[in-house]
């Protein structure tokens, strides 16, 4: 090779990753994209379950359905059933297709729900009784989950009666 042609050589080196550069290279973008594949692979396989690990997850699962109140943190109910807490929420999730705090906040709301239309307990005890620390904690998840307070749900379930709430 000539030294003119080692100079062109070297500066298309340069250029590559340049914006503007006339040159282009395939080859470090598909090296780069293959190493991102395989490693997604890699995290993909570590975060499947194994059969071993089902009941403890579906014993997470009956204990915050048992009482949905109870205040428990996703490291506490791990150690609870005897799992390490990344298997518990990757196995749970994967298992029941939403998260620890979704499902427990669904039993939650769904609790709170039933107290509305079933018993005239206020507001702020129904709150305190489904496990939330604040009435305006409490009002402020169940209105993105109903769209509504639940003062006015309380209202139209009074109006509609618990009949027609309990076929909706």
């Amino acid at each position: 090779m000539s030294r003119l042609q080692n100079i062109e050589t070297a500066r298309k080196k340069r250029c590559v990753n340049r914006p503007g550069s006339t040159y282009s290279s395939a080859a470090p973008i598909h090296r780069k994209y293959s190493t991102l594949h395989t490693i997604n692979q890699h995290i993909m396989k570590a975060e499947t379950i194994k059969s071993y690990d089902f009941p403890y997850i579906l014993e997470a699962k009956n204990i915050l359905s048992a009482n949905p109140a109870r205040q428990l943190t996703i490291t506490a109910l791990a150690l609870e059933v005897g799992i390490n807490s990344f298997k518990l929420r990757v196995g749970f999730k994967q298992l029941f297709k939403t998260t620890i705090h979704q499902y427990r906040l669904s039993l939650r709301l769904n609790l709170a729900q039933q107290l509305l239309t079933e018993t005239d307990l206020t507001i702020s005890e129904i709150a305190y009784k489904t496990g939330f620390d604040s009435r305006d904690g409490f009002a402020r998840c169940f209105r993105g989950r109903f769209r509504e307070s639940p003062r006015e749900w309380r209202k139209n379930a009074s109006s509609i009666g618990p009949e027609q709430i309990a076929c909706q």
